[in-house]
């Protein structure tokens, strides 16, 4: 894949779950490269910061004696298909994150 079709793809992930301060510091970066290479670490880093943030929710949930077997095992799958995405980058692979993620949050209000 050339450089500004992988660029293309990177943004449009970013566009999801990136901050606006942080892609306008990318946005700045002339290299393109590189601009690339921090657009992965960035997507890499959040969506393991996100993980992070909900693991610790579900640790919580745990101690407090709450039924959360569910929600362990899709945080579990997660984990998983964050890994897969961060060595293929695929966009099939970031939306399934997505819904993923989304299905946790909500599965999480319950409680």
């Amino acid at each position: 894949m050339d450089y500004k079709r992988e660029l293309k793809l990177l943004k449009g992930f970013a566009g999801k779950i990136l901050s606006k301060l942080t892609l306008r510091k990318i946005k700045s970066i002339n290299d393109l490269e590189w601009k690339i290479e921090s657009l992965k670490y960035a997507i890499r880093y959040s969506l393991e910061k996100e993980y992070n943030n909900l693991y610790k929710r579900l640790k919580k949930m745990e101690f407090e004696k709450k039924e959360v077997f569910f929600v362990s095992t899709k945080l579990s799958t997660l984990r998983s298909k964050i890994r897969l995405f961060d060595v293929t980058f695929h966009k099939q692979d970031f939306e399934n994150i997505l819904k993923l993620l989304k299905e946790i949050k909500e599965e999480l209000k319950k409680y």
